[in-house]
Order: C-alpha cells, then structure tokens, then sequence
C-alpha cells in the first residue's frame, strides 16, 4: 500500500501560490498512491473566507485532483483540525474529514497536539470558526498581519520558529510510548523519517512524505 502525505497548503483567496498547487496536484496524479493525506491546513478560513477561498483556481485545481482520485477508487483522506476546523467533504468531494488517521504503524495527525502554546488557544480559536467564522478573519489578520505562514517562515519571523523543536519532541515521544510512526506538519519545517516521526513540511517547500509499506521517504515535487 502506498500513501501520499501533503501537509500545510494554506490556500487562501490570493491564488498566489496556484503554481505550486498544480505541480503538486500533477506529481499526486502521476505517482496515484493508494492514499493521500491531506494532513491539514488545507484550506485557510483565518485568512479568507471559505466562499472566496473555494472559488480560486488553486482550490479547483485541487478539487479536480481529488475527484479523479476517487473516480478512479483512489482514497483521499483530509486531517482537518487546526487552520481547516470545520471542513466538510463537500468542499473536496471524493474525500474523507478526519482529525486522526490510523493505518497500520502509521498515525496522520496535524501537529498542533504538541504544541503547548496552541493546546491552551485552540478551544477559543475553534469555536470562533466553528460559530462565528467571519469574525476569524478580521481576528487573525489583526493579530498576525497579512503574511502567510510561509512568508513568515522565509522571513525567519521568531514567533515562527518558537517551540518547533519541542513540538517535534513530543511526537517522537509519543510514537515511541505508543510504538507507532508519526507522520505530522504543522510546524512547516521538513523533517526526513528518523524512526519515530516524519514532518511533509509544506507546500513552500515543495516537499511530502511517501510511504510504500515499511519504507518512508522525503520527496520533493
């Protein structure tokens, strides 16, 4: 069995990265894995609403890429629990919303689990998307500016990088308490498979994670 892992697209309503989008989409087509895990912060409805984000180029151009996945019996699963809170399969049709994948050794989850400073903001910022998503907006962007989370990372903006390490700390304790492989993002920096976990980065780097039965490998698109 084969699995794609793609993580932290952040699409929003800019289409600013519809390039990137397609190449990955194009390499996912090529390679059509068993699955893909689209392992969160797919769609960004802090930066943008939903309606406007959904109408891009970039989202139908993934839209497209899930749908002939699922005409073909090709499963796509979406970890949907962070930036994406609320997504419904409507938006991907063809695809599953899940806040946690297991398969096998392998667990898919975001990232956000270990990251203290987020575990103690996430029941507030949830609620607002779920409840009242056009405050989220305006919220965000007063208290992160407009830049994506990319262009933070590329400005080597410390509250970036705070606490990056320790995230990846956690999860590598947890697959080892749990004897499982962790495959994550949320951090957006890249880590290639160490025993214990995997990060696919995201879509900035052009990176993801292949899985084929025991072998997990880094690649790039």
């Amino acid at each position: 069995m084969t699995i794609v892992v793609v993580s932290d697209l952040h699409i929003d309503d800019t289409d600013q990265n519809m390039g990137l989008v397609e190449s990955l989409c194009d390499a996912i087509l090529i390679q059509h894995p068993d699955t893909l895990v689209l392992n969160g912060d797919i769609d960004d409805p802090w930066k943008a609403a939903r309606a406007d984000i959904h109408e891009t180029d970039s989202w139908d151009e993934l839209r497209r890429m899930v749908t002939r996945r699922y005409d073909r019996g090709l499963r796509t699963i979406w970890i949907a629990n962070n930036h994406d809170h609320g997504a419904k399969p409507k938006y991907l049709p063809g695809c599953e919303v899940m806040t946690r994948y297991a398969e096998g050794r392998y667990v898919f989850v975001h990232g956000w689990e270990f990251d203290g400073v987020w575990n103690i903001i996430s029941p507030v910022a949830f609620l607002i998307t779920t409840r009242f998503p056009r405050l989220m907006v305006p919220i965000y962007h007063l208290l992160y500016g407009n830049r994506t989370p990319g262009q933070k990372k590329a400005a080597g903006a410390s509250d970036w990088t705070l606490g990056v390490e320790t995230i990846h700390s956690r999860a590598r304790l947890r697959a080892k308490k749990e004897k499982k492989i962790y495959i994550i993002g949320h951090t957006h920096c890249p880590v290639p498979f160490d025993g214990l976990i995997a990060n696919a980065g995201d879509l900035t780097d052009r990176t993801y994670v292949w899985i084929d039965g025991d072998k997990v490998e880094m690649r790039r698109f």
